[in-house]
């Protein structure tokens, strides 16, 4: 058992339990509750132990974020597509050269794949990167002026306060035809 100091009190680690095999596994992608099983824990002794540590809690931070960063370049690639090389092999038979000695002569080529950019990929990346221009669910703000049933919108209108005129001088004009009639 190892003994570490921190915040004035003092943490039993278990020896399968270090900084550095913390951070490797939540780097590799293991959750809390795995990496307690791999020190033979508890999901709650573990917690403990990283709320007693600091040491310990960044440790398993720094590694969630080592694979966060790995998940979020993969995905970038899948998005926008990225090129590689393959090498392959394939046997050339000699006879087709005029040779019958049953020869078969290796060769490798070496190939350059391009793999395009995946739709799901690049959604996926667009909605959490741009949400405000890509969620599903668009939350529209309009303010409206009512003056006589006629909406004005600000942003369609070019000088509001020129239609806003013409709206009253309409209402206007309205008014004194009723009442000319009468």
């Amino acid at each position: 058992m190892k003994n570490i100091s921190d915040s004035k009190k003092e943490t039993e680690w278990p020896t399968k339990l270090t900084t550095k095999k913390v951070r490797r596994w939540a780097a590799q992608g293991a959750s809390p509750r795995e990496i307690a099983e791999n020190c033979s824990l508890t999901l709650s002794q573990l917690n403990q132990l990283l709320e007693s540590s600091d040491e310990l809690a960044e440790a398993l931070s720094a590694g969630l974020d080592l694979a966060d960063d790995q998940v979020e370049s993969a995905l970038f690639h899948r998005a926008v597509g990225f090129e590689y090389y393959s090498h392959e092999k394939f046997e050339e038979d000699l006879a087709h050269q005029g040779k019958n000695t049953g020869e078969v002569k290796v060769k490798e080529v070496k190939k350059k794949i391009k793999v395009l950019g995946e739709i799901s990929a690049q959604i996926f990346w667009l909605k959490n990167r741009r949400p405000d221009r890509w969620r599903d669910k668009q939350e529209l703000k309009h303010q409206a002026e009512v003056s006589g049933g006629i909406v004005f919108l600000p942003q369609v209108a070019d000088d509001i306060e020129d239609w806003s005129a013409l709206v009253i001088e309409h209402e206007q004009q309205k008014i004194n035809e009723l009442s000319d009639k009468k």
